[in-house]
């Protein structure tokens, strides 16, 4: 009896525990919305399995707190240069794992090791382009080639500016004929001085979704655009022209980083990679209308797009451009107080308030 008991008992403790699925692998991605062609990011889940979720923002200040106060927020998301060295001296993201990214050998050195990220340890370049001068066809003539177009009386009422104190300085600076990253009192308080009083021509300080629709609408007649934007538009709404200005205009690199307490951080590293490759990047580049710094991509790259020279601008006009350099404190300082002074000129107060009570 005892013996059958104990059989009983082995059967009994045989039983098989449940199989365990494995996790399903996801990579949460943050970025400007129409910034990815998406067929491609369903077929980054094709060849690894890996899900993806698009979550967008408008505006990097958007991004930025986002980021701050949720490091966990996402796996991957995309800034730009001055944007992401705030954010690597804040601690808030996570250093690159170079050994996994093997398609960075695709990228121009020219974009590599840069101010803003020594040794690209918290970013990887995603594309590239200048801030130009947008502008309607058919209600600015002759074709402005100058900044001078955002400070001309004669649009007064249909000139918008980026809500970038940094960019809008910079603008500044270079139609004045200085520096676009002066920290020199006296430029300073000239840019200033030009700003405050182009703030009674200015309709509004935006964000370029907003610009782009006022430029569609025609309530906008000139204004600050980024390149790959400004290209979008045009080729959607051919009333819509843009030009690199006479004096230059600055650059900027959007970047790939990782955010520091990223949950899916190989997901994130697979999905770089992914995006590295020259036949995805090329491709990529084609679809959004932005130039990449992928020099492998450029055999994939349509020749439209390498011929547009707003987009991929000859090296003479190049060399009148810049990147914005980290701010130093005199700077940041005479920056931020014009800047609130520029947003609470009466002006622009009064056709706000024209606007808030006008019939819709």
């Amino acid at each position: 009896m005892m013996t059958l008991l104990l059989i009983g008992g082995c059967q009994r403790s045989s039983t098989p525990e449940p199989i365990q699925s494995a996790p399903e692998r996801v990579v949460r991605l943050y970025n400007w919305a129409d910034y990815f062609d998406e067929k491609i990011l369903e077929e980054f889940s094709a060849r690894t399995g890996i899900r993806y979720e698009l979550e967008t923002y408008d505006t990097s200040d958007e991004c930025f707190a986002r980021i701050k106060s949720d490091p966990a927020a996402c796996d991957v998301f995309v800034l730009e240069d001055t944007v992401i060295s705030a954010m690597r001296e804040l601690r808030l993201v996570r250093r690159i794992h170079r050994e996994k990214l093997p398609g960075i050998r695709h990228l121009d050195p020219g974009f590599l090791d840069l101010e803003f990220d020594p040794g690209n340890l918290y970013s990887v370049p995603y594309t590239w382009g200048t801030t130009l001068l947008a502008y309607r066809k058919d209600k600015v003539d002759p074709k402005p080639t100058s900044w001078t177009a955002l400070f001309d009386e004669k649009y007064s009422g249909q000139v918008m500016m980026m809500d970038d104190s940094q960019e809008s300085f910079a603008i500044t600076l270079t139609t004045l004929g200085f520096p676009m990253n002066s920290s020199v009192p006296r430029e300073l308080e000239s840019a200033r001085s030009k700003l405050i009083e182009q703030a009674s021509l200015v309709t509004g300080y935006s964000d370029f979704s907003t610009i782009l629709d006022a430029l569609i609408d025609g309530t906008c007649w000139v204004a600050p655009m980024y390149s790959g934007d400004a290209a979008d538009a045009a080729e959607a709404h051919p009333q819509i022209g843009y030009v690199i200005p006479e004096e230059g205009a600055t650059m900027w690199i959007d970047n790939f980083a990782i955010p520091r307490d990223a949950p899916n951080v190989d997901e994130a590293h697979l999905f770089i990679n992914f995006m590295l490759d020259p036949e995805i990047s090329g491709r990529n580049a084609g679809s959004i209308w932005y130039a990449s710094p992928n020099l492998s991509a450029r055999a994939h790259t349509s020749e439209e797009l390498l011929q547009d020279e707003q987009i991929y601008p000859a090296p003479e006009v190049l060399a009148k451009c810049g990147f914005l350099k980290k701010l130093d404190q005199p700077r940041l300082q005479a920056q931020n107080e014009a800047w609130a002074e520029v947003r609470r000129s009466p002006s622009l107060e009064a056709r706000a308030a024209i606007r808030s009570t006008s019939p819709q």
